[in-house]
């Protein structure tokens, strides 16, 4: 076994960690976590790395000889869609960069939230990243008050003063609506996420925009009752079954495009032949699914990226009052859409 390394005496860092192991920050990080992800040789390599330099991750002893622990927090509303899984790498690699751990939280509802929030102050973090759908005011806003550094990851709460890292959601929806009227479609429809999400109001803002621009009307508008791949199926059947359904649907996000498309396959409507069909999110599901999605491209890593350096300067007092981040989105075209028949 190597001989161990005294640690000098301002104390061994992360950073020491991964030069010693010959791997980056974030992957120590990750280590530390217990992530899967990381392969067994560097694994082993780091875990070598941090017995021989005496690397002793505690994070209550931090917290209570300085009032830090090096943790923020990350609650995500679903494991499921690949977006936030997408969200969280960007997260954890700039929060590894930085020193920091991740504790990433799945929350289902409100008392979810609210019950990991609290779970999360009490272990001390440094900050909170909130990718949430059920953000709000009542919930962050306290804690928020208390000084503790917030960051809103892909969401938006008007009145909530915390700062945020947001799509331009408006400038997305209109371009993918545009697409859609420019191959000739004048019967546009929308299938939309929960409208109580601020996000779903500016997809539908801009889906609108592009409509009216056009001098067109929406053809239909559902409003299913979760972003999931389930809602939409039962959103999209409502759709299938009108005898003057829209030639080309919109969704808010790729999960619920990939609903309408399984709903489609069960009644034998043929994409883009028979309806033009975009999502939104531009994840991995919709590049491997035939036909391959048309869809707004997020972001996403960046996304993730960019709210802890954010969550960073607002602890460091680096920044002294909220920000807000907009990031463009970027359509990519792929085999769902196509002109209109007939």
């Amino acid at each position: 076994m190597p001989a161990r390394t005294a640690p000098p005496s301002g104390g061994v860092s992360i950073r020491d960690v991964a030069a010693a192991a010959g791997v980056s920050a974030a992957t120590v990080s990750r280590v530390v976590n217990g992530n899967p992800q990381v392969a067994a040789g560097t694994r082993a390599r780091v875990l070598e790395a941090m017995e021989r330099l005496g690397y002793q991750p505690n994070l209550a002893a931090k917290a209570l000889a300085g009032g830090t622990t090096g943790a923020v927090g990350l609650l995500v509303p679903s494991i499921a869609n690949p977006f936030y899984g997408a969200l969280a790498e960007g997260v954890d690699d700039m929060a590894g960069e930085l020193g920091y751990h991740v504790f990433i939280t799945h929350v289902a509802g409100p008392r979810a939230e609210r019950d990991a929030l609290a779970l999360l102050v009490g272990r001390r973090v440094d900050g909170v990243l909130m990718a949430a759908a059920e953000a709000s005011d009542d919930v962050l806003g306290p804690i928020a008050a208390a000084g503790m550094p917030v960051v809103l990851l892909a969401r938006e709460v008007p009145g909530l003063d915390v700062s945020c890292i947001v799509n331009d959601d408006f400038a997305g929806a209109r371009e993918v609506t545009r697409h859609l009227l420019g191959l000739g479609h004048e019967r546009v429809g929308l299938v939309s996420e929960p409208l109580s999400l601020f996000s779903a109001q500016e997809r539908r803002r801009g889906f609108r925009a592009a409509l009216r621009a056009a001098g067109l009307e929406p053809d239909v508008e559902v409003e299913a009752a979760a972003g999931t791949i389930e809602a939409a199926h039962a959103a999209a059947g409502r759709i299938l079954d009108r005898r003057d359904r829209p030639t080309a649907l919109f969704c808010q996000n790729d999960l619920m495009a990939i609903g309408v498309l399984q709903a489609c396959r069960e009644r034998g409507t043929a994409v883009p032949d028979e309806l033009s069909l975009a999502g939104y999110d531009g994840t991995l599901l919709a590049e491997v699914v035939h036909p391959r999605l048309t869809t707004v491209v997020q972001p996403v890593r960046d996304i993730g990226r960019l709210a802890v350096e954010l969550l960073h300067q607002l602890r460091t007092s680096r920044i002294k009052s909220a920000r807000k981040l907009v990031l463009q989105p970027a359509l990519r075209i792929g085999e769902s859409t196509a002109p209109p028949k007939g």
